[in-house]
């Protein structure tokens, strides 16, 4: 329930509960259809019928088809081996290698060659278990396996993968892949860490149509390349530490849901006034985003303030399509923050028409975090089936549902460095343009620091609610956004604006 006081009465809860919403959990399930329950990457062979069929039957997003994240066909073809590989290694235990699917079997992915050397990662340093499991490894495939006899689970999710360069005389290509690793730690409050990077692949001669990696570097995105830090010297507890500790808010709403992958912040450091804590300027955050690949539902602001549209992602304010309780209640995974913003846009543009003014409406668009557990589950990711016959019950008219004019896709964001100053309230508050002010008075102005226009040449700013927790399945997607209660004193949510890269970055 949006605004429900877990703690310190239930007035809240009672005035916003509808039990015919909660009843409708149905149609939900309609606008978010499950996919069917298949074995991870059983066959990726699929004859040009069964693909037509399938895409009748649900709205998928090919997520190895989209050139934002795999645009030539070496990063496609090695991100869809290593994400079946990892599967493998991971669940579905393939250590005999029967070779019905050749591209997936680990021993025809990694050359046989490879030896400890061959592998460099920062994996092998810090950590329970170092000299007697991934010291004695060879690839990552066997250090993923070794992996789980420590951790409660581990997922890993390829998110994106590009050919660098290709060596003429030998044939070797050397592959980009950007990779996000999911853990649930053995401890008791059962953490969830999230840990992003990057690996440099070499295969072999690409005169064999399916290249064996021959060497693999994996750099953490805590500690970029541009640094000059080695990799064999990187410390992954040290990333990861701070994620172990039980948050404040998770302790105070206890079992509201399981620990959320919060996202990365890399190299975060503050600037502003001196003054700021007494009251006299402002106090903000400068860090980096790493890319990362989102579901962005978007929607029309048509009532403004008025009507707050922009505090609760679509469909997932009142009710769930996730089963919490009971026996056959479902394990899901929850990531935070929420990312919402407000752009104004060309009203041709939004509503495809072929209208000259130029008028513009303001278009509301939120970025939900993925977690690697559901990127990995399937190639194939869920769409919500947004048809006017379908939202019938959920707009009183076709016209209104045209006004709206909802969307909803996934969006690679590539790396992003933002400034953020803490707020306490919602997206549409009065007060936040006032904040918005200040911070591009403090950060552009007074630091010089140059602000990412839109393509309307405005300043791009953003709000993320660290007070949602955005909850999904594996195999069925997007099911529940949770709000927990927090005092606006705390100042927990943060309003932000993105800044050009600075050279290097």
């Amino acid at each position: 329930m949006y605004g429900a006081k877990f703690f310190g009465g239930s007035a809240v809860k009672e005035e916003l509960f509808d039990e015919d919403l909660e009843q409708n959990a149905d149609l939900m399930q309609r606008l978010y259809p499950r996919q069917k329950k298949k074995k991870k990457y059983k066959n990726l062979k699929k004859n040009e019928e069964e693909e037509e069929e399938e895409e009748s039957e649900d709205l998928l997003y090919e997520r190895f088809e989209d050139r934002n994240t795999f645009p030539d066909e070496a990063g496609r073809l090695m991100g869809m081996r290593l994400q079946g590989a990892i599967a493998r290694a991971l669940y579905e235990d393939n250590k005999d290698g029967d070779g019905q699917d050749e591209g997936l079997d680990i021993d025809l992915l990694y050359d046989r060659a490879m030896t400890v050397n061959d592998w460099v990662t920062p994996f092998r340093n810090g950590g329970k278990g170092t000299d007697k499991t991934l010291t004695s490894a060879a690839n990552p495939m066997e250090g993923l396996s070794l992996a789980l006899e420590y951790y409660k689970r581990v997922d890993v999710a390829i998110v994106a993968a590009r050919a660098v360069s290709r060596d003429a005389t030998t044939g070797r290509t050397t592959l980009q892949v950007r990779w996000e690793i999911s853990v649930q730690w053995a401890n008791a409050f059962e953490s969830r860490v999230l840990v992003t990077g990057t690996s440099t692949v070499v295969t072999a001669s690409d005169l064999n149509p399916k290249p064996t990696i021959v060497s693999q570097v994996d750099q953490l995105d805590t500690s970029p390349v541009n640094d000059g830090t080695d990799p064999r010297i990187q410390n992954i507890v040290t990333s990861v530490a701070t994620q172990l500790t039980p948050r404040f808010w998770d302790l105070y709403h206890i079992a509201m849901t399981p620990s959320a992958e919060i996202m990365p912040r890399l190299h975060n450091k503050s600037g502003g006034d001196l003054l700021s804590g007494i009251g006299l300027g402002i106090k903000y955050n400068l860090y980096q985003i790493p890319p990362r690949l989102v579901l962005r539902p978007t929607m029309v602001d048509v009532d403004g303030r008025e009507a707050r549209e922009a505090e609760a992602v679509p469909n997932h304010a009142f009710t769930s399509i996730i089963r919490t309780t009971g026996r056959t209640g479902q394990r899901f995974i929850s990531a935070t923050p929420l990312e919402v913003s407000i752009r104004r846009r060309p009203r041709s543009e939004v509503y495809n028409t072929d209208d000259d003014d130029d008028q513009k409406v303001s278009v509301i668009e939120w970025s939900i975090p993925l977690p690697p557990e559901f990127l990995s589950y399937d190639r194939a990711l869920p769409l919500p089936s947004l048809d006017s016959s379908d939202l019938a019950e959920e707009f009183e008219s076709d016209e209104e549902y045209r006004a709206y004019a909802p969307t909803c896709s996934y969006v690679y964001r590539p790396l992003r460095r933002v400034a953020t100053v803490a707020y306490g309230g919602s997206p549409q508050d009065a007060d936040v343009a006032e904040v918005r002010k200040k911070l591009y008075e403090r950060v552009v102005v007074k630091d010089k620091l140059k602000p990412r226009l839109d393509g309307e040449g405005r300043p791009m700013f953003f709000f993320l609610q660290n007070d949602a927790k955005l909850c999904f399945t594996a195999d069925g997607g997007f099911g529940m956004a949770v709000y927990d209660w927090r005092p606006e004193g705390v100042k927990t949510n943060e309003v932000g604006i993105e800044l050009e890269l600075e050279e290097g970055e």
